[in-house]
């Protein structure tokens, strides 16, 4: 059974790595409780949204941590902001929102019952790729989001989304084929909204995507 001192120390080395320093100077003999853990996502938002773990901090606007219902069955994982989403401060923005949105309510899903979340919190320079280093210092924050949250399914939406949620190297035409499962939540993975404003050739392979997903989230909520 896993103690409230080991949570603790297994929530810290998520947010701050896995170097802890104990300064036995200041250390007595007696042992305390570690101080309380996040209980809300909220709290969890105010803990990092000063974050400057990675060299994208010094040139946000701020940090989009997230929005939606923090009780969401459904949690949506893109990429990172784009440039728009940096300045509104929400996980998605623009036309790429608007053709989430519609694909979300198409298979009746609505809009406020879902947790929306990138990957990386900052926006990217010229909505570039993140680098491995940025993914490594922010998927941490994305763990605690969903282990707050508690979603029943997981729409990864890109190839990042994919890759870091599932731990794997494979393409979004490989894993959509898949059974795929974060932490024993099934994750359904399908192209980005962005991807299918550039090729509309993609959108049936999505709209196949998130049907298997409202399926298999039926068959779980109820």
């Amino acid at each position: 059974m896993i103690t409230e001192v080991q949570n603790y120390f297994i929530h810290q080395s998520e947010i701050y790595g896995k170097d802890f320093y104990l300064d036995l100077k200041k250390s007595s003999s007696v042992v305390t409780e570690p101080p309380p853990t996040t209980q809300t996502i909220e709290q969890f938002n105010s803990e990092i949204k000063d974050c400057h773990k990675c060299e994208l901090s010094k040139s946000r606007t701020q940090l989009v941590f997230g929005s939606g219902a923090s009780d969401a069955k459904l949690m949506c994982v893109g990429q990172a902001p784009d440039s728009d989403s940096d300045k509104q401060g929400r996980p998605f923005s623009g036309a790429t929102w608007e053709l989430l949105s519609k694909i979300l309510l198409a298979i009746k899903f609505p809009i406020d019952d879902i947790y929306f979340a990138n990957v990386i919190k900052c926006h990217p320079p010229e909505n570039r790729d993140p680098q491995e280093i940025e993914i490594t210092e922010c998927l941490p924050f994305l763990n605690t989001q969903i282990e707050l949250i508690k979603p029943v399914v997981i729409l990864a939406l890109g190839r990042t989304a994919a890759q870091s949620l599932l731990g794997v190297r494979e393409s979004v035409v490989s894993l959509r084929e898949k059974e795929n499962y974060y932490r024993d939540i099934p994750v359904f993975v399908t192209h980005h909204p962005g991807d299918l404003l550039k090729n509309s050739e993609l959108k049936r392979a999505t709209w196949e995507d998130v049907q298997k997903l409202r399926k298999v989230f039926d068959e779980l909520a109820n």
